[in-house]
């Protein structure tokens, strides 16, 4: 990747479900370079917390990204 571009990840639709947003945070570590991991601009789109079990969970962890 050149140096002034960067990765941008879009992820909508949670919907409350913390091990599905845990299991693909996972894999876009593991597919991404740790380096442009680090550096990329990750959108959530919406629907956090429309229905699923753990929605306090998913927002917990929406809100500690944004001290990283």
């Amino acid at each position: 990747m050149s140096k002034n571009s960067r990765v941008v990840i879009c992820i909508g639709d949670i919907h409350g479900y913390m091990t599905k947003l845990q299991n693909l945070w996972s894999n876009l570590e593991r597919v991404i370079p740790t380096s442009d991991f680090e550096n990329a601009r990750i959108i959530f789109m919406g629907d956090y917390c429309d229905r699923g079990p753990d929605i306090r969970k998913v927002l917990g962890f929406l809100i500690e990204l944004l001290s990283k």
